[in-house]
Parts: structure tokens; C-alpha cells; sequence
């Protein structure tokens, strides 16, 4: 059963990895829809609000986005087969590979995570192991800036692409951060490329 349902991945083999919110764990389906098995509890989850799962399908990378009162801001990094946490990687902050409210993470094709770190506006990217690779982007209104970055997904050649709520676009990075481009901005109309307050994103094959 799920109660609140906030984030969801889906490995290469079929499997649906959904987090719930409010039982702080994650539910893993078949692609029929039928209950596997379920892993994470409230010792160790606070916030979980993004999933990812690794290109070999055996780890789960879980985002708990913590809140302004704690410094549980974290990306665990459970083995996605039987459930157990093997790191805890950052803390609340704001130097290198900490976080602060962070929301969404993605993995790439060569195994790389990337994390929307919302409340720094950045995205960080970690080894697989989950050790600290590099982060891009800052607070401003120019292009390759985030205001309130949420969404982020990869695509087959390694480009990056991150939805800003706030500005309603998203925008392509590739695997060096080098903006490629932007696209759609802020608007309440029905006119194409606008977007209100978009939150997530994926990229077909």
C-alpha cells in the first residue's frame, strides 16, 4: 500500500521503485504492477522525495530532502536488491557534496548521479560509490543560472537536463556542465513552451 507517493524510477529490467513519503520507504513493483518487496523505514528515512537506480540495477539512490530544521539532508545509497543502506552520503550545508533541501536525483548511462541540490541552487554529481565529482550552476536570472531547480534526467549521451520551477524552462547541460540549451519560459497561457511551476522530467531512449 502506498500513502503518499512522491518519487519513482524504473530500472532496466522492468522494476518500479516508488517512495512514499509518509511511511519513509521505498515500494518495489513489477511492471505488471505487483508488490516485490519494500525497503527503508523511518530510522533511517525522514523526507525520501527522489529515487534513481543505478544502470546495472544494483543500487537505489534515495534523496531525503530533510527540512529547515534538521541536518538530515542526505542521498542514501541502499543495495536496490535487498534493501540494506550501504552510505549515507552529506549532510546539511552548502560546501562540496552537501545539501541543502535537495529533491531529485538521476543517474547516467556511465553511472554518474546527479542531485538537484534546490536550496543551493546546483546540481551536484557523485561516482556510483557516491563520492564527490563536481557541482554547476548558481542563484541568478541569466541562463545556466537555477532559481528553484527541481526535475532532472539524462539521456543516452550523457546530457543533463534540469527543470526550474521558477523559471518555467528546462535547460541541457552536457556531461561538462556547458549550457546547450534552454527551453520554454514562465506563463500561465496555453501557449507552447510555457510551463507553470513544472516539477519533473524524463527523457525517452
Amino acid at each position: 500500500a502506498l500513502r503518499k507517493p512522491i518519487g519513482i524510477a524504473a530500472s532496466s529490467s522492468g522494476e518500479i521503485y516508488v517512495v512514499d513519503n509518509t511511511v519513509s520507504r521505498v515500494v518495489v513493483f513489477d511492471k505488471d504492477g505487483n508488490f516485490l518487496r519494500a525497503f527503508g523505514n523511518r530510522d533511517i528515512l525522514k523526507r525520501p522525495s527522489g529515487i534513481a537506480i543505478s544502470p546495472d540495477n544494483s543500487r537505489a539512490y534515495v534523496i531525503d530532502t530533510g527540512g529547515i530544521d534538521t541536518q538530515d539532508h542526505h542521498l542514501y545509497i541502499f543495495n536496490a536488491q535487498t534493501g540494506d543502506l550501504e552510505r549515507t552520503v552529506g549532510t546539511r550545508g552548502k560546501e562540496e557534496g552537501e545539501f541543502n533541501l535537495a529533491l531529485q536525483v538521476t543517474t547516467a548511462k556511465d553511472g554518474t548521479v546527479y542531485v538537484t541540490d534546490s536550496g543551493n541552487f546546483r546540481v551536484q554529481a557523485f561516482s556510483a560509490d557516491g563520492n564527490f565529482k563536481m557541482a554547476f550552476g548558481q542563484v541568478g536570472r541569466k541562463t545556466g543560472n537555477f532559481a528553484r531547480p527541481k526535475g532532472i534526467a539524462t539521456d543516452a549521451e550523457g546530457n543533463i537536463y534540469v527543470v526550474d520551477s521558477a523559471f518555467g524552462n528546462f535547460q541541457i547541460f552536457n556531461d561538462k556542465a556547458q549550457l546547450l540549451l534552454f527551453v520554454g519560459e514562465r506563463g500561465s497561457r496555453d501557449m507552447p513552451g510555457r510551463y507553470m511551476l513544472p516539477a519533473g522530467i524524463d527523457v525517452d531512449e
